[in-house]
């Protein structure tokens, strides 16, 4: 495989742009950016931006009228199959259109999607393209994609998608697991071969337009020239390696919208803080997080419940260098027990144990024995019960103890959690890691002000979640690594 340096032989260096370079670009008259999130986890690169969990129209308009220059809203689609996810994108557009057009405020859109290549594409942009189209009379010019990711270790070069999931490997993303996902399965890297793949050759050949890194390292004109020829929602590929390349993609994108193009973005995290010229924002600490409880009146409570899914192998480890690390009472939810004629009983002292661990201590909860036949199919969902049961679970213990803070990790379980907490929408306040898990204060539902620490499945190192679980208790993590625990990020969906 070859290595960073090999890849990015023959390029220009990257340009230094910094955010208020972008907020000169945007200018007062820039639309909102409405971010509709196919997974619970996209706003880990960002900090101060509302999130919803619901989109009535009375929460749709909360998040608009706090004036963000981004709203984030999860709609769970990528764990849906095709029919259920266009009925979500529908309803979530048609909801959102609608507000929009009775406040009159002008907005844009963004696809977060997962930087490795899976998600109802194109399913998801047409659904979106067709009702801004429909409703509005506006018309597309193109659908920018953006896949790099590279605090996650995902960069695009020369139109390949690579992913980097160890020290100084760098890996083709249609030679990886992420490529034999059942539910989205791709043999392609060349992102213009993967969206004729993926389009069942509808795009094909000079269909597609293809930004390269020698144009992104040029400057921010030079993106924005190749951006003003495209027409009729063209798919837009993008390379980009660094910060600082999707920030010129970002300028260069503003400008052409403001000669007129109009786009929706199907990306990865970062790209959305970089549209919006947010920096990249430090990880938060023990100490940030305790002034946030402080200032959200929940410092009564010191102890936190943490809720794991589905326990693949990197889970197990992460796990078990949790337990390792300070005492933590471990409550296991029985898949089979809450599949069959036992689930009330077992969900009952499931309950009770995570309620008397929490009287001395933190109390982890997670699923286990999962080899047994379910309905769920690939990484992006459970089986329906077994998300009920997560939820069922979580809502009892929040009624009979105390939290302090709230973790869920793996992005499948995360909406299971959230929706067992009420947790309706959120202020996100900022990545726990560097550029990866987001924490959310909850505004209202059974946990508001309480830290809710959102980890998605495959992120940070196998030390990461010791880490997070370490802040939220108010404790500083430490600073040497166990021996044979990567220093590196692994991949983050």
């Amino acid at each position: 495989m070859p290595s960073i340096e090999e890849l990015l032989a023959g390029y220009p260096p990257e340009l230094k742009i910094i955010p208020e370079e972008i907020h000169a670009a945007r200018g007062p008259a820039t639309a909102q950016l409405v971010v509709i999130d196919d997974h619970p986890t996209g706003s880990q690169s960002m900090a101060d931006v509302p999130v919803l969990t619901a989109w009535s129209p009375d929460q749709i308009e909360w998040a608009l009228a706090t004036d963000a220059p981004a709203i984030f809203i999860i709609t769970g689609a990528r764990a849906l199959s095709a029919p259920a996810a266009e009925d979500r994108y529908i309803e979530v557009m048609t909801a959102v259109l609608e507000v929009a057009r009775i406040l009159r405020r002008e907005v844009a859109f963004a696809l977060r999607t997962d930087s490795s290549l899976r998600g109802h594409y194109p399913l998801d942009a047409d659904v979106v393209v067709n009702a801004i189209e429909s409703a509005s009379g506006t018309r597309i010019d193109g659908v920018v994609m953006v896949a790099a990711f590279p605090e996650a270790r995902r960069i695009t070069v020369d139109g390949v998608h690579y992913v980097s999931e160890w020290e100084g490997e760098w890996t083709p993303v249609g030679e990886t697991r992420f490529a034999r996902e059942p539910s989205f399965p791709f043999t392609s890297s060349d992102l213009r071969a993967w969206v004729a793949e993926k389009t069942r050759g509808r795009y094909q050949g000079r269909d597609i337009v293809h930004v390269p890194l020698e144009v992104v390292r040029h400057s921010p004109d030079a993106v924005a020239n190749e951006l003003l020829e495209v027409r009729g929602a063209q798919p837009v590929v993008v390379d980009a390696v660094t910060d600082e390349d999707l920030r010129c993609l970002a300028i260069g994108a503003l400008r052409a919208a403001g000669a007129g193009k109009r786009f929706v973005y199907r990306v990865s995290p970062p790209f959305v803080r970089a549209l919006v010229g947010q920096p990249v924002h430090a990880p938060l600490t023990a100490q940030d997080i305790g002034e946030l409880r402080r200032r959200t009146g929940v410092e009564g409570a010191p102890h936190g419940l943490v809720v794991v899914g589905t326990p693949v192998p990197f889970t197990r480890r992460q796990v078990r260098l949790l337990e390792q690390r300070r005492p933590i009472r471990d409550v296991a939810l029985s898949v089979p027990a809450v599949l069959d004629s036992r689930r009330e009983a077992h969900i009952e002292d499931v309950v009770t144990r995570a309620v008397e661990g929490l009287e001395g201590g933190n109390v982890l909860v997670r699923l286990a024995e999962m080899q047994v036949g379910t309905d769920a199919k690939g990484d992006f969902a459970i089986d329906a019960r077994i998300g009920r049961a997560v939820n069922e679970v979580v809502y009892r213990i929040s009624r009979r103890a105390q939290l302090g803070f709230v973790v869920a990790r793996g992005g499948s379980i995360v909406a299971d959690v959230a929706q067992g907490l009420g947790v309706r929408r959120a202020m996100v306040v900022g990545p726990m890691l560097d550029g990866i898990v987001s924490l959310w204060e909850p505004l209202g539902g059974r946990i508001g002000g309480v830290p809710f620490a959102v980890y998605a499945g495959g992120v940070g190192d196998e030390e990461g979640l010791a880490d997070v679980v370490d802040k939220l208790s108010g404790i500083t993590p430490p600073l040497t690594r166990r021996a044979g625990s990567p220093a590196t990020p692994r991949v983050a969906p």
